[in-house]
């Protein structure tokens, strides 16, 4: 049992909307194609401005947000200007496409959901003593758990650090934690405060030992053969499992989770910009020579 996904802060679901990666090439985007209007620009006196780094700044700053600016009538600083004006309104339009569903939907955390994502979240986790030895001769995996488990005592002190403080993971009875799911780890909103895994890590079965000669052992057998009869103990195991699959269903976190742009999402769009950069190069060359001969004239 791990601690449920809490719901993201506003910032990070915006944040997240483009990886980390996506954001810095963005911006490194942006100062390019104000550095490449400062050089073009440069060698025109008649617009003295573009000489200036920061008009350039403003002027990408502008176009890419559609605000309206002076289109120079050189025809480089015009293909520059027009590839980055297309650049921006395909992003900012695939960034607000995107921007819905934040402040629509709750967006919650990755939901720790088997036992590599605990082993690799690397938050503490408990096992009640006796129960431990059934980790140390299995494979890698129940071995980590064997070497890195921290004690657990019988009570609730594990569960309750678990559900409220959400630093915590602790192996139980699938039945115990059903149990507990349904009737007291549930939140405000209706949501569990704990979230169980949908594969057993491990398999124990449930014994009641007696010593030999016990003499009431008889009677102990009718009375669990009679309430296995009558249907007593099914009855409460389904109850517990439908309490509790209701709570789990409600802390599937997948389903109220929006896809992260990456790169390869949006590559298109990048390859277009620097495909319009190249070709303003080739355009800058071509006026240049152009107004040299002229001038020559």
């Amino acid at each position: 049992m791990v601690p449920a996904a809490k719901p993201q802060a506003r910032w990070k679901r915006v944040a997240n909307i483009f990886q980390i990666n996506l954001w810095i090439l963005t911006l490194i985007s942006f100062m390019l194609v104000a550095l490449v209007l400062c050089l073009f620009g440069f060698p025109f006196r008649d617009i003295r401005q573009y000489r200036s780094f920061i008009y350039c700044l403003m002027i990408c700053f502008k176009s890419f947000f559609s605000q309206p600016i002076d289109i120079p009538r050189y025809g480089v600083l015009r293909l520059v200007t027009g590839v980055w004006i297309l650049f921006g309104l395909i992003m900012t339009a695939t960034f607000q496409g995107r921007l819905t569903p934040v402040f629509n939907f709750d967006l919650f955390e990755k939901q720790i959901a088997n036992v590599y994502d605990l082993i690799e979240s690397k938050i503490a986790f408990g096992i009640y003593k006796e129960n431990a030895f059934f980790f140390s001769h299995g494979n890698a995996v129940d071995k980590f758990l064997y070497d890195n488990y921290v004690d657990c005592p019988i009570d609730l002190s594990c569960l309750n650090r678990t559900a409220f403080q959400s630093d915590f993971a602790i192996i139980k009875p699938k039945r115990h934690i059903e149990y507990f799911i349904g009737t007291i780890y549930m939140g405000k909103d209706g949501r569990p405060l704990i979230y169980m895994f949908k594969d057993n890590v491990c398999r124990i079965l449930v014994t009641m030992a007696f010593p030999k000669g016990f003499p009431i052992l008889s009677e102990v057998n009718k009375i669990l053969l009679r309430l296995q009869v009558h249907g007593f103990t099914h009855f409460f195991n389904q109850k517990f499992s439908y309490l509790s699959m209701k709570a789990i269903q409600s802390a599937k976190r997948e389903e109220a989770s929006i896809k992260v742009l990456q790169i390869n999402d949006v590559f298109w769009i990048f390859f277009l910009l620097f495909f319009g950069l190249g070709f303003a190069a080739v355009v800058f060359i071509i006026e240049l020579l152009m107004f040299k001969y002229f001038k020559g004239k």
